[in-house]
């Protein structure tokens, strides 16, 4: 699996560099007060790297949410394992009690 991810992740370095060596050519960039004028390859890494980070952050809120409620889960299961266990014990208990004729 850590191969396949060295790969994947080597795959998409050497992607990028050929995307930003065939798109050297510079792109006026106009906002509301000036202008600015970059390579292409720049503004386009610059916008998958605004759009990743807002895409991370708006999947935080869901994912803190999944991980409260998975704490949440496994404490009662621990719960109900203990009880469980409780409920196994004196089943024991009861049938020791029995084969030995109380």
């Amino acid at each position: 699996m850590v191969i396949i991810r060295i790969l994947l992740m080597g795959a998409i370095i050497v992607i990028g560099a050929v995307f930003a060596s065939l798109n050297d050519q510079m792109v006026v960039l106009d906002y509301y007060v000036s202008s600015i004028e970059w390579p292409m390859a720049l503004i386009a890494g610059l916008f998958f790297l605004i759009g990743w980070f807002f895409g991370i952050a708006s999947m935080f809120p869901s994912w803190f949410r999944a991980s409260r409620r998975a704490h949440h889960y496994r404490r009662d299961l621990s719960k109900a394992k203990i009880k469980i266990r409780g409920v196994a014990v004196t089943e024991q208990k009861s049938l020791a009690s029995i084969a030995d004729g109380h």
